[in-house]
């Protein structure tokens, strides 16, 4: 089994300018955590840049990393999978006066973290998001919890983040796009997403093949 991950691309030559889109309403996709559903939609909206390519994912600094702006074609792949839970909202994106519909897929599920390997997996201690202060050893998500209570900063200057990931036989392996928030802000996809994005040719993705321990003792 391949996993892949995936983003938006930062490439110009593709979107023309990154981020392609500014944000019209911060504090509305300031709400958007990675965290937890949303109890009621957001309200949305974003102005293409001058320079900015109109493309099937739309690059952003707005919301959580783990979230894509997509449009109707995208949607309607991604819909042909198996994802983790999901919220889809109802996006405006304007460029030269002209409104296009656009979606918000917002991807939350924190008890996936619950379903690492623990023992297989490699984490690297952080220092507030920024810097690596060396390897750690982690049992479990409440060990996790429990060391991040120590910290004396309220939380925020202790972090970790995943070095080398194992999944433990409890995972769902039919899953073919995850993250493992709040370990890590990169989304995973399988090999089969990957596969039908090429074929459908939505343009403004990054794909880049990683490797994943899957229960078992092999990359398989």
């Amino acid at each position: 089994m391949e996993y892949y991950t995936i983003k938006t691309s930062s490439d110009n030559k593709v979107i023309g300018c990154y981020p392609q889109v500014d944000c019209q309403t911060i504090f509305q996709a300031q709400l958007l955590s990675p965290a937890e559903l949303m109890k009621c939609a957001p309200k949305l909206i974003f102005e293409l840049k001058r320079r900015a390519q109109m493309t099937d994912v739309l690059a952003t600094t707005s919301g959580p990393l783990t979230d894509f702006l997509v449009n109707d074609k995208t949607l309607r792949v991604f819909s042909e999978f198996n994802l983790m839970r999901h919220q889809v909202f109802d996006v405006t994106v304007v460029s030269s006066k002209k409104k296009h519909a656009y979606y918000w897929l917002h991807f939350t599920q924190p008890e996936l973290s619950f379903l690492l390997d623990y023992q297989r997996t490699e984490f690297i201690e952080t220092e507030y998001g920024i810097s690596d202060v060396g390897p750690i050893r982690i049992e479990s998500f409440d060990h996790y919890l429990e060391l991040k209570s120590k910290d004396k900063s309220d939380g925020l200057a202790f972090g970790v983040r995943l070095n080398q990931i194992a999944l433990s036989q409890k995972f769902d392996l039919s899953l073919d796009l995850f993250h493992l928030d709040p370990f890590d802000s990169r989304t995973f996809i399988s090999k089969r997403l990957k596969d039908k994005i090429e074929e459908m040719n939505l343009i403004g993705f990054e794909m880049q093949k990683i490797d994943i321990l899957l229960p078992g003792n092999a990359i398989e």
